[in-house]
């Protein structure tokens, strides 16, 4: 038997957690970076440390978000899921000095790490299975996207 408001529960997750629907839309995480990177541009223009708190407070909220939707549904890190992408856009564009072009390449290695989810990436997507693991493996997937960039820039300009 379903417990007293539990769809009202999972509606106002489910809403907050797909952040407002776009995680049900075809190529989700995609179009969650798109969108991610647009709202960017104007939380771009805050101090960085202001930059670190929102995503902080993000980050925050999709560990808990998550743990709901895990603890209503019974499903870990559903693919409709894309608030974790927005944290993890965020990350790779919180940079003080690259160009549009940089930036590009940027979302493009963050949305590569986070499709393949090569090791350890995998192995945090696998083995923690709560809030934390689902809002995790995109941070690494962020700062695996930044480690790979800066390599590059390196072996390039050397």
């Amino acid at each position: 038997m379903l417990e007293k408001n539990f769809f009202k529960k999972l509606n106002l997750c489910y809403l907050l957690i797909t952040v407002f629907g776009i995680g049900i839309l075809p190529f989700s995480g995609t179009i969650a970076t798109i969108v991610a990177s647009l709202i960017w541009i104007f939380l771009g223009s805050v101090s960085f440390i202001k930059q670190i708190l929102i995503i902080s407070l993000f980050f925050l909220l999709g560990s808990f978000l998550s743990n709901q939707f895990f603890k209503i549904t019974n499903i870990h890190d559903h693919k409709s899921i894309v608030l974790d992408e927005f944290v993890g856009t965020w990350i790779v564009l919180t940079t003080l000095y690259e160009n549009i072009t940089e930036k590009f390449l940027l979302i493009f290695l963050f949305r590569f790490f986070d499709i393949l989810k090569p090791w350890p990436i995998n192995l945090v997507d696998k083995k923690v299975i709560n809030g934390f693991g689902v809002m995790l493996d995109d941070v690494l997937s962020a700062f695996s996207a930044k480690l790979v960039f800066h390599l590059m820039k390196l072996v390039i300009i050397n």
